[in-house]
């Protein structure tokens, strides 16, 4: 994701190219999206949201999530509030510094070529 600053670079380096007459996708600032997903509030009619999803950009990792999802829902009876109550609580329980070390250790075994020694 660009900051704002690059996000203004790259617009100027558009319009210079001619590309003003152009149409993009809306841009937001996301730390305004992410406070506004956590409070929730309703909308015009009421309704809060209740849909969870994100972009993996693998699709490794997608399948991986989906069979431990899998796994969540079948203890919990299908009941999705259940198991995403549980989900939630599993990843309330881990300290920030385990969740910095969890990110150091995946980010060095992907960052090794194949074949090398670990």
């Amino acid at each position: 994701m660009p900051t704002l600053i690059q996000l203004a670079e790259w617009c100027k380096a558009e319009l210079a190219k001619g590309k003003g007459h152009l149409h993009t996708n809306h841009p937001v600032i996301m730390e305004e999206e992410q406070a506004k997903r956590i409070a929730n509030k309703p909308d015009n009619e009421g309704k809060r949201k209740t849909k969870i999803s994100w972009e993996t950009n693998d699709a490794e990792c997608y399948s991986l999530f989906h069979k431990q999802r899998e796994r969540y829902f079948k203890f919990a009876g299908g009941n999705p509030v259940l198991a995403t109550s549980v989900v939630i609580m599993a990843l309330q329980i881990q300290r920030d510094e385990d969740i910095k070390n969890f990110i150091e250790a995946i980010q060095t075994v992907k960052s090794r070529e194949p074949g090398e020694d670990g």
